[in-house]
């Protein structure tokens, strides 16, 4: 595994989400830590520091995937890579190099990527070989945390403002359109626009998780899967270790746990590899 020199966005307009997605989720954990879990449970209880403690694991968890996302380099660059043009292979005229299978050079990043998946613009670098594991994570633990806070804001909702109604809920999903028409203002409608960014953030990551997970079922990057190619699907459990690595299940839950991928990136198994093998046994 090898770090990037530089672990913030390239471009401009990767800022934005960069910035943004830091202030949201951490407005929010604030927001869940300090305004709804007091006034549903009683300080210094036993569920209060349950929570506390579920809260904070989750945070610190999608952070650190984050990190993660933003020290680990997925680039080709600084690995000897051959001068002539093998089976697979692609020379890539922007870095004038040949670039390995399942590769692709992006323009935002200025470089080819090991098995690109797709440029992230939460963090400004692409997804591909080295970081993958860390990209589920990040997807799986804000799944987590949205789900966590959108029944917490419900309990919230139902405590402080009287109950589910229909002008909460509409206030909850559109919170301008509440503002505008003077159904919420003051604290009222920033607790509105937390609980529709959390709303939001929960359909959008469910989305981004289950596409991934399909992704990583059928052995394929975005690419592959728009052209329909499923050559490097070796089954899902060889297809868990080739995205995630050998020690899948814990990498899961942390991301500071080894999890070594096989090969480096360079060269995959295929269905066709497998089943000469299986032939010659």
């Amino acid at each position: 595994m090898t770090f990037r020199k530089r672990c913030f966005p390239k471009v401009s307009s990767d800022w934005i989400p960069f910035v943004g997605f830091l202030l949201l989720a951490t407005a929010v954990y604030l927001f869940e830590l300090g305004c709804v879990l007091p006034a549903i449970y009683p300080t210094f209880t036993v569920m209060a520091y349950v929570h506390v403690a579920a809260m904070t694991f989750i945070f610190v968890s999608v952070l650190a995937n984050f990190l993660m996302l933003l020290l680990v380099d997925t680039s080709s660059a600084g690995m000897f890579l051959p001068t002539v043009l093998k089976q697979d292979w692609r020379y890539c005229h922007e870095c004038e190099q040949n670039s390995p299978p399942r590769s692709h050079h992006c323009h935002l990043c200025n470089t080819c990527i090991l098995r690109r998946d797709h440029h992230c613009s939460f963090t400004g670098y692409c997804i591909g070989y080295a970081n993958t594991r860390y990209y589920v994570s990040f997807l799986l633990y804000i799944a987590i945390g949205a789900v966590y806070a959108n029944i917490m804001n419900m309990d919230y909702m139902i405590e402080m403002l009287g109950g589910l109604t229909m002008g909460n809920i509409f206030m909850m999903i559109l919170p301008f359109f509440a503002w505008l028409v003077g159904y919420c203002k003051g604290w009222t409608l920033v607790v509105a626009l937390i609980s529709a960014s959390c709303l939001a953030g929960m359909l959008y990551d469910g989305f981004m998780l289950a596409y991934q997970s399909i992704l990583i079922r059928n052995g394929q990057t975005m690419s592959e899967f728009s052209k329909g190619n499923k050559r490097y699907d070796l089954g899902l459990k060889d297809n868990l270790v080739e995205t995630l690595g050998s020690n899948w299940g814990l990498a899961l839950l942390s991301p500071f746990v080894a999890s070594p991928l096989p090969g480096n990136g360079l060269q995959f198994s295929t269905k066709e590899l497998l089943v000469e093998t299986a032939k010659v046994m």
